[in-house]
């Protein structure tokens, strides 16, 4: 009987809500207006009707406040909740949204428009009359509303650009970043039979304000060279908003790329060009490779590690990277299961150095030289600055210079877009530098780099460059190094247990650098795959040592089966030998084999990898996702290598609210191996302690406080804790960030005013995105009063907690209504006219009453007294 009671409630709400919407809708409504409504239409008693004026005025909804959609010429901005009064507009009532100065400015209103009426400024209902070009239209049925603002009461901006006012400074916060991975090799057949390769990175920063500390530290540990704390960097930062520019005390690296980027223990103001709406785009690298074995891979940038992870057999390919400057070549060490070890550089540079017409840009710094190998190298105090101005005529000049006790070096250069031929920059450095022999040199440095994007047939030359250097050059950071050669050992284990020495850094400045060129390329081959091709070499003066690194690949597909061969090379200029790897990879869906039923994410995976020098390797496995919305992947193979080795291995990674877990085992005749690691976040801010996924530069943190466990559309496994906050990593500074909940992961008693919002963080930030939650019951409430009669058809009911109003809705012609997001016991208001005897209140009380257990709602008689 309570279902059915209940269902004929909703039926009797929707059919008398239905039959007054159609009488309005299909009246026209400049009639409308001019009629009055006979409440006898409804009741031949006319006591029991509320007030219906508004809808006599020719109204669809009565006045008060809407969540609606808002477009500002036919353009999203935002959506929010807007109090809607009745205007008059040529003889007709029309519902106008109330606008304080401050919203009409995010509307993009010119601000010496907005002042112009001086005396209207302090008002939150400002009067739309006083802009007759500005057309307000709502869409009372679709919640929406549009305005029409002509361009010349609009802010004169580029295409895309956010008002610097609406960067949002974020809140104070203490924030700590961890990552750890592990490895443990057992060797079966070695007295020497385990090694253990732990990695740890904490990267922590404090925001107040403006202002950002930093802190980065690693720690690296291995069963030889045993456990060592490495410090990165520690530095101060904030923005100069009116210089689009940012300053940087402590440890940084230098920017821009007419030098080498290089460590810096001091000061640096640099502009920014994510700040501008219309900057160029940085180039971000992707570090590909091959992998003989289960492998660890070490990521170095100045002589610091950035990344390090483990790898299975085949190729492989890391784009998660976030260097710590913005340019300097990353080098690349990938140790094999035996301890073998490759090393490589690939190279990080954006395209050539354009700046917009009328745009400058700049970076000056000045302090000590800052390196990561202590021992090897000095720490001058030198000073550096640089320059660029996009000229009215379609080129780009730069210069800058770099000075120290033991180097001067001066540089000029020019850089044009050439439109459909590409874009291209030149330039030459001169050098004057005394190395640790106490002898001086000079030399000059000729730099070429050319970038083009073929649209119509899919090329992309993201990067090419040749330098060309006379004998004599040096760097900056070549005139601080202690000795003029030397080199950087670490010591692994061979599949014997065997202690294997592997050089990381080496360098010898008797061998000067003659030519370098480096060549990044893409190609787009549409129904028939797409290939890549990257090459980087190196030649000294004096000297027949060469330094090569060359990728190719071609992906395609054949059907549902998808294919990708690669092949690298590798030689380090102090290795005689070559390292040549060729691997094929085929992949298929596993539900292309099944019934059309039965979906599933995972893939069958097979590869095949051969080396110059005897290495062979055959893989077949099983991969893919599982678990809601894909937090869980994981790959299973079985692998053959050559002398009829054979061996397995298990990976799963798992995305949780909390962070980000691997796990990893293989085993073979000879060895069994064990992978691990784990990245999370912690941000400690006002309303308490919150955990979350790895942190990026720019970060949000949602306030949801009833919204507990529930799913956020910005990324996987990213969810709400107990209290309802969450954070967001990786936001993008300066631009709007859309941040939403999924609402049908929400607590069925929990309801959100609006499950989007819009935030827009300066670099550096942690934003708070504030979600309204109503937690409560849902009820039908039917409402009569001290001589029960049920309340007039209209009245609007609010429900009261602590003398604040927390929903509301509107009696149907049965005497019912509909409210959400209540607590058990609570007091309602019903106001059926303007005069101050057409109003009630009713105290209610649900807890021993049972809800619907199809809808979960709660059906319940009050009383209203007067």
């Amino acid at each position: 009987m309570d279902a059915e009671r209940s269902l004929s409630y909703i039926n009797a709400l929707f059919l008398s809500t239905g039959i007054v919407l159609f009488l309005f809708v299909t009246t026209d409504k400049s009639q409308a207006a001019g009629y009055k409504f006979n409440p006898a239409f409804i009741s031949d008693n006319t006591n029991i009707i509320a007030d219906l004026s508004s809808f006599e005025q020719g109204l669809e909804v009565q006045p008060g406040y809407y969540k609606v959609d808002i477009f500002v010429n036919n353009k999203y901005l935002k959506t929010d909740t807007l109090l809607f009064q009745v205007k008059n507009k040529e003889n007709r009532a029309i519902l106008s949204p109330c606008m304080s100065l401050t919203a009409l400015s995010e509307l993009g209103m010119n601000p010496v428009v907005l002042h112009k009426n001086k005396s209207d400024l302090s008002t939150d209902c400002m009067d739309f009359s006083q802009w007759p070009e500005v057309a307000v239209v709502f869409d009372q049925q679709m919640m929406k509303v549009t305005f029409s603002i002509p361009q010349v009461l609009l802010n004169h901006k580029a295409r895309g650009a956010i008002d610097p006012e609406q960067w949002e400074s974020g809140i104070t916060t203490a924030m700590l970043n961890y990552t750890f991975s592990g490895s443990d090799y057992h060797y079966r057949r070695s007295a020497n039979s385990r090694q253990s390769n732990y990695f740890l990175g904490l990267n922590g920063g404090i925001n107040w304000g403006a202002w950002r500390f930093r802190n980065q530290q690693n720690w690296i540990y291995n069963t030889h060279n045993g456990g060592e704390w490495s410090h990165i960097n520690s530095y101060l930062q904030r923005d100069i908003r009116f210089l689009r520019s940012q300053i940087t005390l402590g440890e940084t690296n230098t920017s821009f790329n007419i030098f080498d980027s290089v460590g810096l223990r001091g000061i640096q103001l640099e502009s920014k060009d994510s700040m501008l709406p219309d900057s160029l785009q940085g180039f971000a690298p992707t570090v590909r490779g091959i992998a003989k074995s289960n492998a660890k891979v070490t990521i170095r940038q100045n002589n610091n590690v950035i990344y390090q992870t483990f790898v299975t057999p085949g190729a492989f390919a890391i784009d998660d990277l976030y260097p710590t400057s913005a340019s300097g070549d990353l080098n690349v060490e990938v140790v094999e299961e035996n301890g073998q070890s490759t090393n490589y550089s690939v190279p990080y540079s954006s395209v050539p150095n354009l700046v917009r017409e009328g745009h400058v840009k700049y970076a000056l710094s000045a302090g000590h030289y800052r390196s990561g190998l202590k021992n090897e190298q000095n720490t001058p105090f030198y000073t550096q600055g640089s320059l660029f101005w996009g000229t009215p005529w379609g080129l780009t000049l730069y210069g800058g210079m770099q000075l120290s006790e033991r180097y001067t070096s001066a540089a000029l250069g020019i850089a044009r877009n050439m439109g459909a031929w590409g874009a291209v920059s030149l330039d030459m450095t001169h050098a004057e530098s005394e190395l640790s022999n106490n002898e001086k040199y000079r030399g000059n440095s000729l730099l070429f780099r050319y970038a083009k994007s073929v649209t119509d047939f899919g090329t992309n030359l993201n990067f090419a460059a040749y330098r060309y250097s006379t004998d004599g050059f040096y760097s900056l950071s070549d005139t601080t190094y202690k000795r003029m050669s030397g080199e950087t050992v670490e010591y692994n284990t061979d599949a014997n247990g065997n202690p294997v020495v592997n050089t990381t850094n080496s360098y010898n400045l008797r061998y000067a650098k003659k030519a370098m060129s480096q060549i990044l390329l893409s190609q787009n081959l549409y129904g028939y795959g797409s290939a890549y091709f990257s090459f980087n070499h190196q030649n000294y003066w004096r000297s027949e040592k060469k330094a090569t690194n060359m990728q190719i690949g071609y992906s395609g597909n054949i059907g549902n089966l998808s294919y990708t061969l690669s092949y690298a090379q590798n030689r380090n200029p102090w290795n005689a030998e070559k390292d040549k790897i060729v691997n094929l990879a085929v992949s298929l869906p596993v539900s292309s084999l099944l019934t059309n039923a039965y979906t599933t994410t995972a893939r069958i995976n097979t590869s095949i990898m051969s080396s110059d020098k005897g290495d062979y390797n055959e893989i077949i496995g099983l991969s893919g996702n599982a678990l809601d919305y894909n937090k869980l992947s994981y790959n299973i193979y079985q692998y053959r290598q050559r002398h009829s080795t054979e061996g397995g291995n298990i990976a799963l990674n798992y995305k949780g609210r909390y962070g980000i877990t691997d796990l990893g085992y293989s085993y073979s005749r000879e060895s069994q191996f064990m992978k691990y690691g784990f990245t999370g976040a912690m941000a400690l801010h006002e309303d308490g302690l919150t955990l979350g996924q790895q942190l990026g530069n720019t970060n949000i943190l949602v306030k949801a406080e009833g919204a507990s466990d529930a799913e956020l559309v910005n990324g996987t496994g990213i969810q709400t804790d107990g209290r309802g906050y969450a954070i967001i990593p990786y936001a993008t500074a300066y631009r709007e960030n859309r941040v939403q909940l999924r609402e049908e992961t929400l607590d069925p008693e929990v309801e959100l005013d609006e499950a989007v919002k819009t935030v827009i963080p300066s670099e550096g930030a942690l934003v708070r995105a504030t979600f309204k939650a109503r937690v409560g019951k849902k009820v039908m409430f039917t409402i009569v009063k001290d001589d029960r009669q049920p309340l007039p058809f209209g009245t609007l009911v609010s429900a009261d907690e602590d003398g604040k109003n927390i929903n509301n809705g509107i009696i149907d012609d049965s005497g019912i209504v509909y409210i959400s997001g209540l607590p058990d016991v609570g007091r309602l208001t019903a106001r059926w006219g303007k005069a101050n005897t057409q109003f009630c209140t009713a105290e209610y009380d649900i807890r021993t009453v049972k809800s619907n257990n199809m809808t979960g709602i709660y059906s319940t008689s009050v009383r209203c007294k007067q």
